[in-house]
């Protein structure tokens, strides 16, 4: 190798590698520099004194979700501003989960693990910097309860759904226990998309045991893995729905606030009740219709070349689009809004970037000199605004640990009424002033921000 050759070896190594670590560092500052939400506080207050039996109990008797039982279990070690203990490790681990998220994002879409190219950087960073430019950055940032929920289930779908997209073959009983146990804790990690992942595998199914003309048999033999996988998500349901799962959201309180229509009721009362959902479809997709659009071309433009391009991407695209539609049906029991949209519709963001990523992954497979250099400069681009987003990120985050650091280092107690009380004197303006370039920010500690606006980019 010639010394020019091996002198951009070693920058695109170096760029690669930049590009690799930026994401961790930025989820460490920022979960080192977080302080507890109100929920948060509520919560460590509730379990202080509490052991994991009681706790597990009640979380199974709430709302029995793979991010509840452990957003209930860790709030008890965790104090509002980090400070040395078990706490702080939870909050790496916060970062680390959030890290892993997007290279297990990375895997799906290039279906193997990244190696140190620009094309591959490019995607791991490309996923990163959307997901924290668009309002999805605030299930990373707002509350540690939407870390532990949202995160947690989306790190459970996407590892859970892995096995499926590189197709891996296995019977070693490990493997098929290790399925087994991921299809559990994605079956019970959110309400709809276990569901919408289950009518999907096994359509799937049926459809490539006809297309591949195998023998019952046959099938179970070479999809152990896949099977146990299923399995797994079956049991998980039944875990969730036959404990609190579908009453604590179609009853009470969150019925009444997003308007939840009880399916039974198209019966009943058929007109009203699909003129209802209809609108509340189209009310919950007013933020990402676009997205939605552009995913329909990238799946008619994998069609139109599916004969041509190999391998080709539009099973993948396929399913994703069933996926947004089975989501979104479902969805429309519920009007979306508030600080409720972006978490809930969490998985439809997650599905529409990895559609759009994998179309670029395979637009840059290709090896004409101008996709070598546009994903050098693109990588590059990108390193420069992960860089920026740190720094932004860094200057409001401490400055806001300071702000309520007072507030957070006295005493806090949990009043009869289910309200906190503190102890010290409350700043007159208790919200976090979102960073200047990227608004980025965190709610209050003080009160259930009820007060002030959700949306990252309605303020």
């Amino acid at each position: 190798m010639s010394a020019k050759k091996w002198s951009k070896r070693r920058t695109m190594q170096a760029i690669c590698i930049a590009c690799y670590i930026i994401v961790p560092i930025f989820f460490c500052i920022f979960y080192f520099l977080m302080t507890m939400s109100y929920e948060d506080i509520l919560h460590h207050s509730w379990h202080a004194g509490g052991n994991t039996g009681t706790i597990l109990a009640y979380v199974y008797n709430y709302l029995p979700r793979l991010g509840e039982f452990y957003q209930n279990l860790t709030m008890r070690f965790m104090d509002a501003q980090a400070s040395l203990g078990f706490g702080l490790i939870l909050r790496f681990f916060d970062a680390a989960m959030c890290t892993a998220l997007i290279y297990l994002l990375t895997v799906f879409v290039l279906k193997r693990r990244p190696r140190l190219s620009y094309k591959d950087a490019l995607v791991y960073l490309g996923l990163f910097v959307l997901l924290m430019l668009f309002e999805t950055s605030e299930v990373f940032m707002y509350r540690f309860s939407y870390v532990h929920n949202y995160i947690l289930a989306m790190l459970a779908m996407v590892g859970f759904l892995l096995p499926y997209r590189l197709n891996l073959q296995t019977a070693k009983p490990l493997a098929l226990v290790g399925m087994l146990l991921l299809g559990f804790l994605f079956g019970i990690s959110t309400e709809i998309a276990p569901i919408a992942v289950l009518i999907i595998l096994v359509t799937s199914a049926i459809i490539h045991k006809i297309t591949q003309k195998l023998t019952v048999k046959q099938f179970l033999q070479q999809y152990r893995l896949q099977l146990a996988g299923f399995i797994g998500i079956l049991l998980g349901l039944i875990f969730f729905y036959v404990g609190a799962g579908l009453d604590s959201r179609a009853n009470g309180g969150y019925s009444i606030i997003y308007e939840y229509i009880h399916i039974s009721e198209i019966f009943s009362a058929p007109l009203r009740t699909i003129s209802a959902l209809i609108d509340h479809f189209w009310y919950n997709i007013r933020y990402f219709a676009f997205a939605l659009v552009l995913l329909l071309f990238i799946t008619f433009s994998a069609f139109i070349r599916h004969k041509q391009s190999k391998p080709n991407q539009l099973p993948l695209y396929l399913h994703i689009l069933a996926f947004c539609i089975l989501f979104l049906g479902a969805s429309s029991l519920i009007k979306l809004h508030d600080d409720m949209y972006v978490r809930f519709l969490f998985p439809i963001y997650v599905a529409v970037f990895v559609g759009i990523f994998t179309f670029l992954s395979e637009q840059l497979s290709r090896t004409d000199v101008d996709l070598q250099t546009f994903a050098k400069v693109s990588c590059t681009v990108l390193l420069g605004v992960g860089v920026l987003m740190t720094v932004d990120m860094t200057y409001a985050m401490v400055r806001y640990h300071s702000k309520v650091a007072p507030v957070t280092n006295n005493e806090i107690t949990s009043q009869n009424d289910g309200n906190l009380h503190f102890a010290g004197e409350l700043p007159d303006n208790p919200y976090m002033v979102s960073s200047p370039i990227f608004h980025f920010r965190q709610l209050t500690p003080v009160n259930w921000d009820n007060d002030n606006i959700y949306m990252k980019y309605d303020n």
